[in-house]
């Protein structure tokens, strides 16, 4: 007989100790397979009973909202509840009836501010209207102007050219004139002082 302090005793004890934990864990393995939780309209009314969700399992929700809590959570609201409804009954019409008034009010507050985005997205696009129709008109008086500007540089040109021929046609009376008094005047000079 050995003792249970021997070596081999040891081993047989940590064999038995590891197959024991194996088949628990294999059956906690086994019992956290997942499972399909259908949340259905029936569960979605308020006096249903709370519904629990293990690790693993799928949910399939089909109200339109379900709070998901922790076990502690529950408990937490489960006794917070009963606090509220024990300590006055009318308290939790109270409650009902301030997020009733919060809800109006932010109803109220979107309604509000989709009201002033309509207006501020109205007043903008008359803005960019007024601006696209300003540029418009400023880009068609920029074409006049370029048009204006092209002719009067035309007419510059124009009248350039006609001083240059006019400088140049008085420039060859000039030219003649002194040329023909030349001529003149030496034919003069001639018939007076030639003649003597």
């Amino acid at each position: 007989m050995t003792s249970l302090s021997s070596p081999s005793s040891k081993l047989f004890s940590f064999f038995v100790l590891l197959a024991l934990m194996t088949s628990f864990l294999a059956g906690r393995a086994q019992q956290n397979e997942a499972r399909i939780r259908e949340f259905q309209l029936s569960s979605c009314l308020g006096t249903a009973p709370a519904m629990p969700a293990y690790y693993n399992d799928v949910i399939k929700i089909g109200c339109d909202t379900v709070w998901l809590m922790n076990k502690t959570r529950y408990q937490l609201m489960t006794k917070a509840m009963d606090y509220v409804l024990k300590k006055d009954p009318d308290e939790s019409l109270k409650l009902v009836s301030q997020y009733e008034q919060s809800l109006k009010s932010c109803t109220e507050n979107y309604g509000l501010l989709m009201d002033k985005y309509a207006l501020m997205s109205d007043e903008l696009s008359k803005g960019n209207h007024a601006s696209i129709a300003y540029m418009q008109d400023v880009n068609l008086n920029l074409e006049k102007a370029k048009l204006a500007l092209a002719q009067a540089n035309k007419n510059l040109e124009d009248t350039q050219k006609t001083l240059a021929r006019k400088s140049k046609n008085t420039r060859l009376k000039n030219w003649l004139f002194g040329a023909g008094g030349l001529g003149t005047g030496l034919l003069l000079g001639i018939v007076f002082f030639g003649g003597s």
